[in-house]
């Protein structure tokens, strides 16, 4: 009799998809009595658990982030159903597991990719001893059928692994979509540099699912660690998308900026809308030496070139990692500011991951390093970076997201990159902002509140962020806020000024004077001090209109 195999995963959150396992459905839902389920990892576990204790055969897709929780589910539904078998497959499983394989809720890991051990596991169940790089116990002794076997995935040809999805729901998703495996470079923080040989799927199977999500879904993300490798691969799917998107569809891709083809530059700035696409650059790092100490290549140069070539129809989210070999809080540092002056819509300062397989892991001895054992791994301290760096950096990277990466005060945040150390600016006001706040609960008017009086006590002597923010603040409110500055003019010299320049509106107006032309300011980045009145007019429920006139 067939087995009843469940295939499921705890993502992250709702608005996540889980691709491995619409594929390994789609290649084996024809041996019958399979089906598929995700749940997320704010799931309630014993509603999962009931769920999933009806299978023989339940198989999680595991990686740093929902482990823990797999592990939890996995031991409810050993205790509401113990004939049930647990099986886990997923980069989180395959390296260093031991440990796993020896948990009593634990039956068998699939190691490494799962489409052909999961195929003959589906195949010969309950007989598992010839599936490929399938580990497992019998008498508490650990068997592991290691077989050095590679998926061809010219087997994905004219498959669509989504169409089992209601289609009125991936609109509210990120759709997931792959176009190659493997990774050519060999960075050793990085899981995907395990797998070198590139293998591309059928570029006619490429479209084809692609068009499906265009017509369905609505943010589409692909999964190739370095999308733009091949120069006329990545302009023929540029204009295939070109050619076929909808209003309100939005495409991700990861890029390696400093490889970017001159004619790719061209393409995009000739064709491709504003918004449409949006790049990921891992840019990690700028310190050389640190770069070549985990096997990496980067031309900040070109990247840098590329990001100002791209960055006015482009959407840029540039990666940055705190805690490499090498790299001590002054380098760190000279890597933020360089980084935060190519001034990207979203900056991420991630900490550097042990991740189980990775080279930067086996070697960590040699650094010093001390990181957490459990997910994500997360370094604690090296013989780069003390605990008391990390903290600090820590609230730098708190102060990034809620001022700059929401955005809240951008020009704020220019001018002092500008001006002053942003690194030691944000750092501040990060420490600042956590002695004074909740971590995490926190309203609009607090997070103003507290740069603005933070700015008073440290930056008083400069009139001009205090205007600045002041910009930042109402130009950022759907509804005129309360007064943070005493710069806002009174009712009656709002009136005449309305009169005196011919401003004929019915909405709430806000004047605001500056010492400086905004218009130089916005449109260069440029101060020249010019005595200029900032008016908003907010027109209700939606960000105020807001521009300036000469005193």
């Amino acid at each position: 009799m067939q087995p009843k195999i469940l295939l499921t995963t705890l993502n992250a959150k709702y608005i996540h998809l889980n691709l491995a396992i619409r594929i390994l459905y789609d290649l084996n839902h024809h041996h019958g009595n399979i089906d598929w389920k995700e749940f997320t990892i704010k799931s309630d576990f014993n509603e999962v658990a009931n769920h999933c204790a009806t299978y023989d055969v339940v198989c999680f897709s595991c990686y740093i982030w929902n482990i823990t929780q797999t592990l939890e589910v996995a031991r409810l539904i050993k205790k509401m159903s113990p004939r049930t078998k647990i099986l886990l497959g997923g980069p989180e499983v395959s390296y260093e597991n031991d440990e796993i394989i020896g948990n009593p809720a634990v039956d068998y890991i699939i190691v490494g990719e799962g489409e052909i051990p999961f195929e003959e596991f589906v195949t010969h169940y309950p007989a598992v001893d010839q599936v490929s790089n399938l580990m497992y116990k019998v008498d508490e002794k650990v068997i592991f059928n290691k077989k050095n076997v590679t998926f061809d995935i010219i087997n994905l040809k004219d498959r669509n692994p989504y169409q089992y999805d209601d289609p009125a729901t991936l609109a509210h998703r990120v759709c997931y979509i792959e176009t190659s495996r493997g990774c050519p470079y060999k960075c050793e923080f990085c899981l995907a540099s395990l797998d070198n040989k590139m293998r591309y799927l059928p570029m006619d199977t490429i479209k084809s699912n692609l068009l499906y999500l265009m017509e369905h879904g609505k943010t589409i993300k692909f999964l190739d660690r370095t999308f733009n490798i091949k120069r006329d691969f990545t302009i023929e799917l540029f204009q295939f998308i070109l050619d076929h998107h909808r209003p309100g569809n939005v495409f991700q891709f990861e890029i390696t900026a400093d490889i970017v083809h001159p004619d790719i530059i061209k393409f995009i700035n000739e064709k491709v809308p504003p918004g449409l696409f949006r790049f990921e650059i891992g840019i990690q790092t700028v310190n050389q030496e640190s770069n070549r100490e985990v096997s990496r290549k980067q031309n900040f140069e070109k990247t840098s070139y590329v990001i100002h070539q791209l960055k006015d129809r482009i959407e840029m989210h540039l990666d940055l990692i705190v805690g490499l070999p090498l790299e001590y809080i002054d380098d760190l540092k000279f890597s933020f500011e360089s980084t935060f002056k190519l001034y990207p819509p979203e900056l991420q300062l991630g900490f550097l991951k042990f991740l189980k397989g990775t080279p930067v892991r086996e070697k960590y001895e040699n650094y010093g390093y001390i990181f957490d054992p459990q997910p994500p791994y997360q370094i604690i301290k090296s013989n780069f970076l003390s605990e008391d760096d990390l903290k600090n950096i820590t609230n730098l990277e708190h102060a990034l997201e809620i001022y700059w990466n929401k955005p809240r005060a951008v020009h704020t945040l220019k001018y002092i990159s500008e001006h002053f150390s942003i690194f030691d600016y944000l750092r501040d006001l990060g420490t600042y902002f956590v002695a004074r706040n909740h971590a995490y609960k926190f309203s609009v008017i607090e997070i103003y509140e507290t740069i603005v009086d933070f700015t008073k006590e440290y930056y008083q002597e400069n009139p001009i962020i205090m205007q600045l923010l002041a910009v930042d603040y109402y130009a950022t409110q759907k509804s005129k806020p309360k007064d943070l500055f005493q710069l806002e003019l009174e009712k009656s010299q709002v009136e005449q000024i309305k009169e005196s320049y011919g401003i004929n509106t019915q909405h709430r107006v806000v004047i605001l004077p500056l010492e400086f032309d905004w218009n130089m300011w916005y449109n260069q980045s440029a101060l020249y001090l010019n005595e200029q009145y900032f008016i908003l007019e907010y027109p209700g429920n939606q960000l105020p209109n807001y521009y300036s006139i000469q005193k």
